[in-house]
């Protein structure tokens, strides 16, 4: 990368060594302040002399035949780059100690289909897994599924009462939505009956016995409900490498748990539970079985964590999952350690703030979920309403091939643009614009070069050539992308990208208010259309990051 050729540099007129260089060395606010800044205290400290005088003489010993120019600036050394070096960092890789890492989401409940939360969910789960792997990650995308427990038991009770061997193909439901309508159901029968609670815990505790009969109504139902939830996951895009199941893990939990009391990490309450006293910590007591027996979330994240230090030899795990479980998880992570589990400090809680529509938007009927299949249906109605309020001559087929880049890609830019702690927004409409800080800005962005590159032939251009404030902003955004999706990474961010992309679409459309790619002079016109060509081909990867395509025409 260019950054350790700027720090070699330094290093050998500084005598510091090149990591440690490379470590202090910032991109500077401002373009005409340099491309690369370094600042001299350190080393000013460690010569016991004046940080400017420091930064004067560093400046002066470096060869400026290497770069466009070197200058001082109060304690700091500015170095302003060729465009040549420019385009080459724009192409630097991110070097990391490869990890081998699991990614979890969008961990669904088998009892209702994905909800708008679950959008989020996916967009910053894919997303974050993209941008793991790109850096050189081996990267493991998990999706746990929570296909038993009580709320399955809910939606199973309701359609014994009611359901009359109806299913999902004799009603014209997709199954999940099928499914998930019992669910809703059984809180309009418990409320007009409440011992219906004791007979769902009941059929709870007959499934965790093998009653035969519970047993194949869940295995029916959950069949539905993943066949409709599949189909979801595949309509967002979300790639997952293995699916697990609570099913298959709450009895490992249990045993955990028991063994654990045994231990003494767990004992007994009043009742008959099984708590663990994290008062110490500051996390309360927190329940781990049920006085019946039964098990809870807890009881199959310990079951999970045992099933992965068996199956991997992770580096780290990242759990997906809104801010609303940071209690669940600060619990989990300190019970595993306590359990004796030497990973418990390679988990991470990847939180994530709440979802929430634009007043007036996809609203449903009230007391119910929107759900994530509505989202992306409405996405793309829009979008085909604007495809073909612009372009009246396409067929239906591209009309809609286009609608589901544009609105899916919406939808995903909108949602990540932000910082996951923070809570999100989301306006269908706006999101929609082609102006402003959206997907389809981004994406016209990408068009708008590939009509430009379309006009004319590849030429020789010398890139000295791309002098101007709007070149040199490009050129300065463009070289910066490498450092980004490091931070990216090692944040688990994606609006890190989602705003690079911003920036650079913003700064080219500048540029292009500016200046014309194809002019007479062949050198200027090599050049600028390098320069398209360097910004297509990351706005492009900034998108597949964030597991958005780009359309070639819009």
């Amino acid at each position: 990368m260019v950054v350790n050729a700027v720090a070699q540099a330094i290093s050998d007129v500084s005598g510091l060594e090149p990591d440690r260089v490379a470590e202090d060395i910032e991109i500077p606010p401002e373009v005409d302040m340099g491309d690369y800044a370094y600042p001299c205290f350190a080393l000013a400290s460690e010569r016991g002399e004046s940080p400017v005088s420091i930064a004067s003489d560093v400046a002066e010993a470096l060869d400026e035949s290497v770069f466009k120019s070197v200058r001082s600036q109060g304690p700091y050394v500015n170095i302003v780059l060729y465009p040549s070096q420019q385009l080459e960092a724009a192409r630097g890789s991110v070097e990391v100690d490869a990890e081998t890492v699991v990614v979890e989401f969008p961990s669904p409940n088998t009892n209702k289909p994905l909800h708008v939360g679950h959008a989020l969910n996916m967009a910053i789960g894919q997303s974050t897994a993209n941008i793991l792997e790109s850096v050189g990650h081996n990267v493991i995308t998990e999706n746990l599924y929570n296909d038993r427990g009580i709320h399955i038991s809910k939606s199973m009770l309701a359609y014994q009462k009611e359901g009359e061997g109806e299913t999902p193909a004799a009603s014209g439901k997709k199954p999940d939505h099928f499914v998930g309508d019992y669910y809703v159901r059984y809180g309009e029968l418990v409320d007009e009956d409440p011992s219906l609670a004791d007979e769902a815990q009941d059929m709870l505790q007959r499934w965790e016995d093998g009653d035969e009969s519970v047993r194949a109504l869940w295995d029916r139902m959950r069949g539905w409900c993943l066949t409709g939830i599949k189909e979801t996951l595949s309509d967002f895009d979300v790639g997952i490498d293995k699916d697990r199941f609570e099913s298959d893990i709450w009895e490992d939990g249990r045993d955990i748990v028991r063994d654990g009391l045994d231990d003494g990490v767990f004992k007994e309450d009043d009742d008959g539970a099984v708590v663990v006293d994290l008062e110490d910590v500051g996390l309360g007591t927190k329940h781990v079985l049920r006085s019946d027996g039964t098990t809870v979330y807890m009881t199959q994240d310990i079951g999970l964590a045992n099933h992965r230090a068996e199956d991997y030899d992770l580096d780290r795990i990242v759990h997906v999952v809104g801010q609303e479980q940071e209690y669940h998880f600060s619990c989990l992570f300190e019970i595993l350690d306590r359990l004796g589990y030497g990973f418990a400090d390679k988990l991470h809680h990847l939180s994530y703030g709440l979802l929430r529509l634009s007043e007036g938007t996809m609203s449903s009927r009230e007391g119910t979920a929107i759900h994530a299949d509505t989202v992306r249906e409405e996405m793309i109605r829009l979008a085909e309403d604007e495809v073909r309020d612009r372009y009246d001559e396409l067929d239906e087929e591209d009309v809609e091939r286009r609608a589901e880049t544009i609105g899916m890609g919406a939808l995903k830019f909108y949602l990540l643009r932000t910082d996951p702690s923070r809570d999100v927004v989301f306006n269908p409409e706006e999101s929609l614009s082609f102006t402003g800080e959206t997907g389809p800005y981004v994406q016209y962005t990408y068009a708008r070069i590939q009509s430009i590159l379309a006009k004319s032939e590849p030429v020789n251009g010398g890139l000295d050539t791309l002098t101007s404030s709007e070149e040199r902003g490009v050129l300065r955004l463009l070289m910066q992308y490498p450092d980004r999706v490091e931070r990216a990474a090692k944040a688990y961010n994606p609006s890190v990208i989602a705003n690079h992309a911003l920036q650079l679409a913003q700064a080219f459309n500048e540029f292009y208010h500016e200046h014309r790619v194809l002019v007479d002079d062949e050198d200027t016109r090599g050049a600028r259309r390098q320069l398209c060509v360097a910004v297509a081909d990351q706005v492009e990867q900034c998108l597949s990051l964030l597991g958005i395509g780009v359309v070639e025409e819009m």
